[in-house]
């Protein structure tokens, strides 16, 4: 309405014009503007209709949600509904949403304090964060798990079931010792003990390898040690030399000395039980001559050939 609702004008005439507020009197002219439309009713009435101005109510409303979008127009009821732990409840017009069951559970439990770390269930409607070993553990997970591919490391347990692993791969190629050896070109010479060894023929694949012993040369003049491993040589002296065989303790011990220069070869036991022939020592003295030394245990020697 315009100022013509104050002022002077107001108290004339027989037209009362109430705002809810303000009571006016004597009205002789009311001017409507911002889209009023004016309408006689031809009984002494008009009927005003206003419109526009931004101050009307809505007449829709978009619901959207993640599944699509809907219109709601005026005067439709839009209802909420909790589903799948989700809850809601309405009071004074204000719908409250809370999480329930598991969700609520999840909410209870809060977020991760640190990277890498998995929500284990720890009973009935119990969570927990977990990492490192103890995820693992709850996993059922072993040591082999924090391996890897190229740097496996098995101390202990076995493996059955998988399928053989061939010769090339470092395997047998076989499930069974008979099968094993086979693969491996072994005969059955292979099962044999060293102290119990059993030929029946040759068929020809016996064969003799011709070898020699092994050879100690000593200068004229020289002095030996002889320990065990001179066991099996044969000991050859250029002139004057001395043998001493206190350093032997393996029975059965044997070695062939010869004199093959000018001089004399003494060969010695410790003195200390140990005798060689029954005496403290042997020796040789002609050119060529040769003597092999037999230990019978680590203190009783005999010289043949002397």
């Amino acid at each position: 309405m315009t100022n013509f609702l104050t002022g002077t004008n107001r108290g004339l005439g027989g037209l009362r014009v109430d705002d809810a507020s303000t009571d006016v009197f004597g009205v002789n002219h009311i001017v409507f503007a911002g889209g009023a439309t004016l309408v006689d009713n031809s009984n002494g009435k008009i009927t005003v209709t206003v419109s526009g101005g931004g101050g009307g109510s809505m007449t829709s409303w978009t619901v959207a949600g993640a599944s699509g979008s809907t219109v709601v127009n005026d005067g439709e009821t839009v209802t909420i509904t909790g589903s799948s732990g989700i809850t809601t409840a309405e009071s004074g017009r204000t719908v409250t949403v809370t999480p329930a069951g598991v969700l609520e559970d999840l909410n209870t439990l809060g977020a991760p304090s640190a990277d890498g770390e998995f929500i284990v269930a720890t009973g009935a409607g119990a969570f927990a964060y977990e990492s490192g070993a103890t995820v693992r553990t709850s996993l059922g997970l072993g040591t082999m798990a924090t391996q890897n591919a190229n740097l496996v490391a098995i101390t202990g347990g076995s493996i059955t079931g998988i399928t053989d692993l061939a010769v090339a791969d470092g395997g047998t190629g076989a499930g069974t010792a008979a099968g094993a050896r086979t693969n491996l070109g072994l005969g059955t010479i292979a099962t044999q003990n060293a102290d119990a060894v059993t030929i029946t023929g040759d068929a020809g694949g016996i064969s003799i390898i011709n070898s020699r012993a092994p050879v100690l040369s000593v200068t004229d003049g020289g002095v030996v040690n002889l320990d065990d491993t001179d066991s099996g040589y044969l000991i050859f002296c250029a002139g004057t030399a001395t043998l001493n065989l206190l350093g032997i303790t393996l029975e059965g011990f044997q070695a062939t000395i010869t004199l093959i220069g000018v001089g004399t070869v003494t060969i010695s036991a410790n003195g200390v039980g140990q005798t060689i022939n029954g005496g403290a020592s042997v020796a040789l003295s002609t050119q060529y001559n040769a003597v092999s030394i037999v230990g019978l245990d680590p203190n009783t020697f005999f010289a043949i050939g002397v």
